[in-house]
């Protein structure tokens, strides 16, 4: 997914083009080439309600305790908000992300799971302890009057300032662009940095821009206004290659204290600019433990299904990932009351930690300290971001559907029969799906690089923000999507090990070849 989210933001936020600017036909083509490469597309027909059929299926499964799974493990978010922590949530590493590992294994023994035990491991990229950020701006610079901005954030490492922050003018320079960037005197001064947010948090304009700032421009600091409805609080990334970006300061803001920023500006003489403190105090601190908590039912062969879903998240971490891991919980129930002879293959429950950081941290761990179960282990489904509400951007307001947000597939193998049974359960069930799968892993699969892996993934508007709420999530839609997986798994039980694996050499991710923009 990282390497996603690279290629994207390269592709169309880059340093411009090469020496000689290409013809805009050839320009096209390159966006083209990067879709082609990167996604499988397929028709979608209209969505449609579940088949009627589908309720006569898996009729012990019970919304009403999906949703209690998911209030229990967002009370764990909620006890760190309320303990006081600067970034709040079942933060990796920390002692909420362990309750909840410890809630979970709980339940899978009270199930009466089989082998059931958490596995402790050293945190693999680290953990980003935020102490405090502060955005203050001035009301001009003949006023002592200051405005405290209370979206600002920075979930993410970044660099860092003295306890009272860095005091500096304040320079609005829209996207950052190389167009933006040209001609200005950026030096000493804290940026405003419009971002323009491709659905989510995740893909997003800032993604180039931001390093083009902190590495070229002198600035002293920065300030991520994230485009999108409302006025939360955001966890982005900002990364160089597989480096974080901190040579400077920055924080994300939301959408209304940015205008608000923007407008202060504008007010303003065209020679005066308005003065800002900027305050991030936090350290990446490389000491610390996560686990993976791991649950097995076995069944008439060794051949083995993974089902997984990470548990940490920030703030109240519902959409990611609380669905997947209580998605994953009424599944384990389910087949925990099934009778070994009727259930085909070993299927191994995993929910791991250390996730949000780097994106795989303890699915990496789960491969390295579980060789027996990998070798055996002939596909994994992930469960993770499902069920969040449907949300239309209307003049920076958000606009609530009577629909989840559209689903996404990815398929790590190219696998044409796994890309069919997640098409034909989406329709059967009613689920609303974007129409364009990814070749390559999404997602905590990331670290299961030898194991096949494939499912549904979707962000939007709540994802890695303080908007997400238990009141987009109902006990209805998360027992239908609980019964989708449920026959995903049939569905794939239903081909051998042969059909599983086969890899489409004609669909495989290419090593991706930069178009030269």
């Amino acid at each position: 997914m990282k390497k996603l989210i690279l290629i994207a933001g390269l592709l169309y936020f880059s340093n411009g083009f090469s020496s000689t600017p290409p013809d805009i036909d050839s320009f096209r083509n390159s966006i083209e080439k990067f879709e082609s490469e990167q996604f499988i597309k397929f028709n979608t027909e209209p969505v449609q309600r579940p088949d009627p059929d589908m309720n006569k299926l898996y009729v012990s499964v019970n919304g009403d305790s999906v949703f209690e799974y998911l209030s229990e493990l967002t009370n764990f978010s909620v006890q760190s908000k309320e303990d006081g922590n600067a970034l709040w949530g079942r933060i990796a590493g920390s002692v909420y992300e362990k309750r909840a590992t410890e809630y979970v294994a709980s339940k899978f023994k009270e199930w009466g799971m089989e082998h059931v035990r958490i596995q402790e491991f050293n945190l693999t990229s680290g953990d980003w302890h935020l102490e405090k950020t502060a955005l203050q701006v001035q009301l001009g610079n003949s006023t002592d009057a200051w405005v405290n901005l209370e979206t600002a954030t920075t979930p993410y490492p970044s660099g860092v300032t003295s306890d009272v922050g860095i005091l500096a003018p304040l320079q609005y320079v829209g996207l950052g662009t190389i167009a933006d960037l040209r001609g200005r005197d950026l030096s000493g001064k804290i940026i405003l940095l419009h971002v323009r947010a491709f659905e989510d948090v995740l893909y997003h304009s800032g993604l180039e821009s931001a390093k083009r700032i902190a590495k070229t421009t002198g600035a002293a600091g920065m300030i991520l206004w994230m485009d999108l409805p409302g006025n939360e609080k955001y966890a982005t990334q900002l990364f160089d290659g597989y480096k974080w970006i901190d040579q400077i300061p920055w924080v994300t803001i939301g959408y209304e204290d940015g205008l608000y920023l923007r407008k202060l500006i504008e007010s303003l003489p065209e020679d005066e600019l308005p003065m800002v403190r900027l305050t991030v105090n936090g350290e990446l601190k490389t000491e610390g433990t996560s686990q993976n908590l791991i649950a097995e039912l076995s069944g008439t062969t060794d051949e083995t299904i993974v089902i997984t879903a990470h548990i940490d998240g920030y703030w109240n971490a519902i959409l990611d990932n609380g669905t997947g891991v209580s998605i994953l919980m009424e599944m384990a129930r389910y087949y925990a009351n099934i009778p070994k002879q009727e259930r085909k293959r070993r299927i191994v429950f995993l929910i791991t930690g250390d996730h949000e950081l780097m994106g795989s941290g303890g699915s990496v761990v789960f491969q390295e300290m579980n060789p027996d179960i990998v070798k055996n282990s002939i596909l994994a489904l992930q469960i993770e971001h499902l069920g969040g509400p449907g949300i239309t951007n209307f003049f920076n307001t958000a606009h609530l559907t009577n629909v989840d947000e559209p689903l996404s597939i990815f398929v790590s193998n190219s696998n044409k029969k796994l890309l069919d049974i997640l098409v034909e359960t989406a329709n059967n069930f009613g689920l609303a799906l974007q129409n364009l799968a990814l070749k390559g892993t999404a997602g905590d699969v990331d670290g299961l690089t030898s194991i096949p892996s494939f499912g549904y993934i979707s962000t939007g508007w709540v994802y890695h923000s303080t908007a997400d709420d238990l009141k987009y999530y109902s006990p209805l839609e998360l027992a239908i999507l609980t019964r989708a997986h449920l026959q995903i798994i049939d569905k794939v039980n239903e081909l051998d090990l042969d059909e599983i694996k086969h890899e489409n050499k004609e669909d495989v991710l290419p090593i991706y070849n930069s178009p030269g923009l």
